[in-house]
């Protein structure tokens, strides 16, 4: 049965790289230590110039007596963004659904590089016993030594973005990358052809676009979960790549069928306990009535 790689078998499985250059294009995703470094090889220009015209990036501002660190902020450090800078920033698709440039070219491609690396290295180590089939499944950034990008994303952009956009303060994130492809094959790391539409277990999902070069593939909205809207089509989004989208987990969404060629997307759910604290998500879910209905959320339980 296909699953997820333990930390064991991905440490066995980089180890043992059988060629320079694939070993190199893990290196190359090591942490950046500076700024100069995140703006270079991993925002889009874009980007950059919104995070560091922002205020508390400006060391000549006098509401950044010191200056965060790329360190502070993988570890948590509070960010917050200029809103007129982030307004002109992102757009608006439909409503409450939001895109803006946000990784480089490169970085795109670097890490898209290394998560086909890892998937063919998975073919390659096929035990009698235990099938490790990385491929089959999306490959969480944690467990392959790229949580820092999870961890930097999360706390430079999503969490100031989503305190602006949503008004919601995040404390959780998961981030992974899933490929979708006209053909279907665990050595590139694509798993499906399409995504059936479905809701995320986050209060605020973002999806960026990695590559590569496709036909199809587009992101298509229904309306809320919950709502009478639901079943409503709200509008498509032709996903770019460096590209990144930010919806309400609750917003129903699917992906169309790939045509042609490989689609790769990095993928980060994010999670509120203060949220969750009042508003079971598995209760809306299930259109259950939590005024009515015992659920782990309620006084009782909490």
């Amino acid at each position: 049965m296909a699953r997820l790689l333990c930390n064991n078998e991905l440490s066995t499985l980089l180890k043992e790289s059988p060629s320079e250059k694939s070993s190199l294009v893990l290196d190359s995703l090591q942490p950046p230590s500076t700024w100069d470094e995140v703006r270079q090889h991993v925002l889009h220009p874009k980007a950059s110039k919104v995070i560091f015209g922002s205020r508390m990036f400006d060391p000549k501002s006098k509401s950044s007596e010191k200056i965060v660190t790329v360190h502070d902020v993988i570890k948590g450090a509070m960010v917050h963004l200029d809103p007129l800078l982030v307004y002109a920033w992102i757009d608006e698709e439909m409503s409450d659904v939001y895109s803006f440039p946000l990784l480089s070219q490169e970085f795109c491609q670097l890490l898209q590089a290394a998560i086909q690396k890892i998937s063919r290295m998975s073919e390659q180590q096929k035990k009698e016993e235990s099938q490790v089939l990385a491929g089959h499944r999306p490959i969480n950034l944690d467990l392959i030594g790229c949580g820092w990008v999870n961890d930097l994303v999360f706390h430079l952009v999503l969490r100031p973005l989503t305190r602006l956009l949503f008004e919601t303060e995040l404390d959780f994130r998961h981030g992974y990358v899933a490929g979708y492809s006209a053909n279907v094959t665990s050595k590139q790391a694509v798993s499906r052809d399409h995504l059936i539409s479905h809701t995320d277990d986050s209060e605020v999902t973002m999806n960026v676009c990695l590559g590569d070069s496709f036909e199809g593939g587009r992101l298509r909205f229904n309306g809320l979960r919950g709502t009478q809207e639901v079943q409503n089509m709200v509008g498509e989004y032709e996903p770019k790549r460096g590209s990144a989208i930010i919806h309400a987990g609750r917003h129903l969404h699917e992906v169309t069928k790939i045509n042609s060629g490989d689609r790769y997307a990095y993928i980060m759910w994010a999670r509120s306990w203060q949220v969750r604290s009042i508003s079971c998500p598995c209760c809306w879910l299930n259109n259950r009535n939590q005024k009515n209905q015992s659920c782990i959320c309620s006084p009782q339980w909490n």
